[in-house]
């Protein structure tokens, strides 16, 4: 998968999904976390959502266990595995698979992972045809950020390739400035 910055959006907005943890410890103080609660204290074996960053931050200091979402449970990914080309990942999560990365390091079976790049392969080999062959506009409703990136990207590149082909790139005009300086002196 493609690492991103520190100051990437697309970064930012992925460490915001809403992933479900099992505190494993009692924190003092932290009952705010879990405004259902209304509690002081976040008790031990509390079940609450909070964004991934908090959670891999609690999961790293061994405060609490993160549970794998329904997306990438076993039952969804067999239907994925099945034909993950007419899914649209996107009603899911705007970052399926940058979130299953993050996630990844912190379960510890990662039974999900091996599917998932199954999953992606299959799903970049179908976007490689779209953007080749067909070039259908209503596959970006299906794409996650990241598959729509690599969409964009893809048809830029193949409309470059076409016109550097028909050699429409070989033309030599004047630079902008020039152009410009030349009015100028002449107007003089």
């Amino acid at each position: 998968m493609i690492k991103r910055g520190y100051w990437d959006i697309d970064d930012i907005l992925a460490d915001e999904e809403p992933i479900m943890v099992q505190v494993t410890k009692t924190i003092k103080g932290a009952g705010f976390l879990n405004p259902e609660s209304g509690e002081l204290d976040l008790n031990e074996h509390t079940r609450f959502t909070i964004p991934l960053w908090l959670a891999e931050n609690m999961a790293t200091r061994e405060l609490a266990k993160i549970e794998l979402p329904k997306i990438f449970g076993e039952s969804y990914l067999n239907i994925l595995e099945a034909d993950p080309r007419i899914i649209s990942l996107k009603d899911r999560s705007n970052y399926f698979f940058e979130v299953a990365t993050k996630l990844n390091d912190f379960l510890q079976d990662g039974k999900f992972i091996t599917p998932l790049q199954k999953v992606f392969v299959a799903r970049f080999v179908h976007l490689y045809n779209e953007i080749t062959h067909n070039s259908d506009p209503k596959i970006i409703k299906k794409l996650t950020e990241l598959e729509r990136d690599i969409y964009e990207k893809g048809m830029k590149t193949t409309r470059e390739f076409f016109d550097w082909r028909e050699r429409k790139f070989d033309i030599i005009r004047s630079a902008q400035h020039v152009v410009n300086n030349a009015k100028r002196f002449k107007l003089k």
